[in-house]
């Protein structure tokens, strides 16, 4: 990128920075995913995690895919109560720690070689906690300690987030634009009209999106995710609204 002089922006996890350890969401894939193939009940084995813990059990009994009950937990859950039923299921399932290598996040001499080289560097982040899942004094805290960090080893003022998951509403945006962010971004075309330059929408592409049925790239199929051909209208599998424990009325359209 940097030979062909496109601009980019990488958002980073501080907490992970250098420690080697995935996103939480990878290891509970992978854990709820080795519980599936060697035929245990996925969602029985998880309720009896979090109830050994008191943690209220979401509603997943009736789901019996990996990936529908990490959705359902990480929608309804608080990152530390996911982060104590992992440790419970990981005495249950021991993780292939070869597999999550590839999961591994940055260092912080590859996030300063970005840096140096023009890749903007912006915040993800402390942990990747799902803000509106989280109470606002916990969101508060991911933001500013995220941004400090940062700043304090990048040695510039920190500008830019990226909402972990898309997820935002009306006192997360406002936390963000309190911070001292400029520029936020979301993964739908939701905004919020007051401060529209803290609800970018952006486009996620996924692993092999681009590929045609050959398995070749297209650049047909690229153009069409690059202008919304497969966007599914103005609808977003997100709660823009609510955050947990309060109820907002707010001006996101």
């Amino acid at each position: 990128m940097k030979r062909k002089g496109i601009p980019a922006a990488v958002f980073v996890v501080t907490g992970l920075i250098g420690t080697g350890r995935p996103q939480v969401f990878d290891r509970l894939y992978r854990a709820l995913q080795l519980l599936h193939s060697q035929g245990l009940p996925v969602a029985q084995s998880v309720a009896t995690a979090l109830q050994s813990l008191g943690i209220r059990t979401p509603r997943v009994s009736a789901l019996r895919e990996p990936f529908a009950v990490m959705t359902v937990l990480l929608n309804t859950l608080p990152q530390e109560s996911i982060e104590r039923m992992m440790t419970a299921l990981e005495r249950t399932v021991a993780l292939n720690k070869t597999a999550l290598g590839e999961c591994a996040p940055l260092d912080w001499d590859m996030v300063e070689t970005m840096h140096r080289n023009g890749i903007t560097i912006g915040s993800h982040t402390e942990s990747h906690a799902l803000l509106t899942s989280e109470t606002m004094e916990t969101a508060r805290k991911e933001l500013i300690r995220s941004k400090e960090t940062l700043e304090a080893r990048l040695k510039t003022p920190v500008r830019h987030f990226a909402y972990p998951d898309g997820r935002f509403n009306d006192p997360i945006v406002e936390a963000v634009d309190s911070t001292g962010y400029r520029f936020a971004y979301g993964i739908c075309q939701r905004r919020d009209h007051r401060l529209p330059l803290l609800t970018i929408p952006r486009k996620v592409l996924w692993e092999r999106s681009c590929l045609n049925a050959l398995g070749r790239f297209s650049s047909s199929i690229m153009n069409c995710h690059a202008n919304g051909a497969f966007d599914p209208g103005d609808r977003c599998e997100h709660d823009h609204f609510t955050i947990r424990g309060e109820e907002t009325h707010g001006t996101v359209h």
